[in-house]
Parts: structure tokens; C-alpha cells; sequence
């Protein structure tokens, strides 16, 4: 079974939540804090870097996109709208697809 570890808890959390459980079942995944990390060289392969836009106002979003590309990393945008937050020029209708896309 291949190996993953995962780092997106609160220091000291253990509790696998009910979205968790299938890629629990795929892979061997280790839940860890960054204190796990102190004095360890390890090999990472992948970064995973969400917007949600439930929880990211689209105001944000220049500032997302520039938090990745100061990464220098290559990446690849996947299922990630663009939106563009004119609020002067917007249905109430947009204003709710744009906060859940």
C-alpha cells in the first residue's frame, strides 16, 4: 500500500474526519504536525494548494494567486474558477455562485 502523509491539523489532532476515510482506504496515510517534522530530511513529491471559495472571499483571489507563484514551484490549476470581484457590476446571483465556486 503506498505511503502518504498529511499535514492539515491542529497540533495534536488524531481524529479522522469522515472525508478522510477513503483515501484512508487507498493509502497508508500518517497524519503529522510540523513539530514530526523537526531534524528530518524527507523526500516531498507533491503540494497540494486550495482555494475554496466558500472560505476564500473572491477579493482574495489576486492574493492567492500570488502566494503560488512566489512559490516558484510549476503547477497546474485544477477546477479553479476565475473570479472577477467588480461588486459595482454584479448580480446577487453571481455574488453567490462566485462565494461557493
Amino acid at each position: 500500500m503506498p505511503e502518504h502523509s498529511y499535514f492539515n491539523r491542529p497540533a495534536g489532532s488524531k481524529e479522522v474526519k469522515v472525508w478522510e476515510r477513503p483515501i484512508n482506504n487507498i493509502y497508508n496515510v500518517t497524519y503529522c504536525s510540523l513539530d514530526d517534522l523537526a531534524g528530518k530530511c524527507i523526500e516531498v513529491t507533491a503540494v497540494h494548494v486550495c482555494r475554496s471559495g466558500a472560505w476564500t472571499p473572491p477579493w482574495l483571489d489576486e492574493e492567492f494567486c500570488r502566494f503560488v507563484d512566489a512559490l516558484g514551484l510549476a503547477y497546474e490549476v485544477v477546477k479553479c474558477p476565475e473570479r472577477k470581484w467588480d461588486p459595482d457590476h454584479i448580480s446577487f446571483s453571481d455574488v453567490i455562485d462566485y462565494l461557493m465556486a
